[in-house]
């Protein structure tokens, strides 16, 4: 069976798929559907690369690359740290704008529109000032079911490819638009936010999806690696007497 899965892709998807064949016939093998578990072939070596998290300054050199037509959801996309498919479905009516939040509770997928999440709930996300600027400028006077952002090219909501596309000709960046959700989690995490915090902000059920997201960038590690021996440390004890 894996040797007939399609060649494109990754060893970790591959693996994926051979990691719940096995866990269903293991919960065969408990239900008394088969006698014993088959000899399994040993997995790929996992070949994916980590994923990069980059920072504010790279994402604003890479916006203005952008064409100006679509320049607004991409910039959206780094502000709150949407999922493409969140973005694409998010409508008029999911936003308050007394109180500045929008309304996570559909997704696009396979190219149709889902009335759940990724994780299967609806969460109030707070808008940053761009972001709230953003929505005021790109509602007008449309209300209601109307998506929020529109392809002025076809009339119509983007589609997750189409801005998967536009990142990779434009931005001239190394990594891929996906990377920017990791971003902001990192950049959040940088200037101090606590954990629960980044949770509330990127929308997280589990706070250990929170702790995956954090990737330090290569200047904070190094900072932090030459702040050792550095600091000042103060003895209490000499100011008593």
């Amino acid at each position: 069976y894996r040797k007939k899965l399609p060649k494109h892709l990754s060893s970790k998807y591959k693996n994926n798929i051979m990691a719940c064949i096995f866990a269903f016939l293991r919960w065969l093998l408990r239900w008394g559907e088969i006698k014993e578990l088959p000899t399994f072939p040993a997995l790929d070596p996992d070949n994916s690369v980590p994923r990069e998290a980059p920072t504010y300054e790279e994402q604003q050199l890479a916006l203005p690359r952008i064409p100006k037509l679509h320049r607004d959801v991409i910039e959206f996309l780094m502000e709150t740290g949407l999922r493409q498919g969140e973005a694409c479905a998010l409508k008029i009516k999911d936003i308050n704008f007394m109180s500045g939040k929008m309304l996570i509770r559909r997704t696009l997928s396979a190219g149709q529109i889902r009335e759940t999440t990724k994780g299967h709930s609806k969460t109030w996300r707070t808008l940053s000032t761009r972001a709230y600027e953003i929505i005021r400028a790109r509602s007008g006077d449309r209300i209601g079911d109307e998506f929020v952002f529109i392809n002025p090219k076809t009339g119509k909501r983007y589609s997750i490819e189409f801005l998967r596309v536009l990142w990779r000709k434009h931005s001239k960046m190394p990594y891929d638009l996906y990377s920017n959700r990791h971003g902001l989690a990192t950049q959040l995490a940088e200037t101090g936010a606590g954990e629960l915090e980044v949770q509330s902000i990127m929308g997280h059920a589990d706070i250990r999806s929170t702790q995956r997201y954090f990737r330090p960038t290569a200047d904070r590690q190094r900072t932090l690696l030459d702040r050792r021996g550095k600091e000042k440390v103060i003895d209490i004890r000499r100011g008593r007497r």
